[in-house]
Formats: C-alpha cells, sequence, structure tokens
C-alpha cells in the first residue's frame, strides 16, 4: 500500500472491513483491498484531496479537496 506519493489526509473504512479508500494531497483517493492490500480502483483529480467517505450503500465515494 504505497502508491500515494504525497501525505494521505484521510482514511474511510468500509463496513465490512474488506476494504478501505484513502484521499491524499496527490491528487488521488485509492481503493484498496485489504485483503490483499492490493489498489482496487484509484482516482485522479486537478485537487488536494482533504475528506472522503462511501455513499451509505458504499457503491460510491463522495471527495473534498481544496478546489
Amino acid at each position: 500500500m504505497y502508491e500515494h506519493t504525497n501525505a494521505v489526509s484521510c482514511i474511510q473504512l468500509s463496513k465490512d472491513n474488506k476494504s478501505c479508500v484513502s484521499a491524499s494531497a496527490d491528487s488521488t483517493c485509492i481503493v484498496w483491498c485489504l485483503e490483499t492490500f492490493r489498489r482496487k480502483q484509484i482516482i485522479f483529480s486537478n485537487t488536494l484531496f482533504r475528506c472522503i467517505c462511501y455513499h451509505p450503500t458504499e457503491c460510491q465515494v463522495i471527495a473534498s479537496g481544496t478546489n
């Protein structure tokens, strides 16, 4: 789990504790599998992410940043 290239500002665990999503100042959010410790998905943007959380059904995430 070494893919971020700048500070991680927020981590949110899924309800089943099998995955998490991290937001970073490197302009990425990453969904991680906590069973294999590998990236499942990555989101790129033109912002420094500050906060992230799962939608209640966990099919989506919402993130906020500096832009």
